[in-house]
């Protein structure tokens, strides 16, 4: 298998506030691309190590499937819509969740809507 160099960008992470330096990273005669965000295994970095991207491209998501399963569900068994709402939906806001914990207050806020919004789905139904 080989690396793919067109498609391999680096992140500088760094405290708020201070420069970014410049660097000139290059692999195999071939200059890598800067980024302010980046995503790995689903989750979204930026460069001051926020998560505000990342909450809300998981409440945007989670938002979106629950919107999704609410004209199915009628049409679904107790114990099923259940197992579905559960790995389709709570799967996407669990995943990785302990780094929320350096969240900001408004990121907290965010996430704690959605999770409500879940909920009222869920225990609704």
């Amino acid at each position: 298998m080989q690396l793919n160099i067109k498609k391999c960008k680096y992140i500088v992470i760094v405290p708020p506030r201070k420069e970014v330096p410049h660097l000139n990273l290059q692999l195999d005669d071939c200059e890598l691309a800067s980024c302010t965000t980046i995503k790995s295994l689903g989750i979204i970095i930026d460069r001051n190590a926020k998560w505000t991207d990342h909450i809300s491209d998981v409440c945007k998501r989670a938002n979106f499937r629950i919107s999704t399963l609410q004209p199915l569900i009628k049409q679904i068994s107790l114990t099923n819509d259940k197992l579905v709402f559960s790995t389709y939906v709570l799967s996407l806001l669990i995943y990785c969740a302990m780094i929320w914990g350096s969240a900001s207050k408004n990121d907290m806020n965010n996430i704690n809507k959605c999770v409500r919004r879940c909920a009222e789905f869920y225990f609704k139904n």
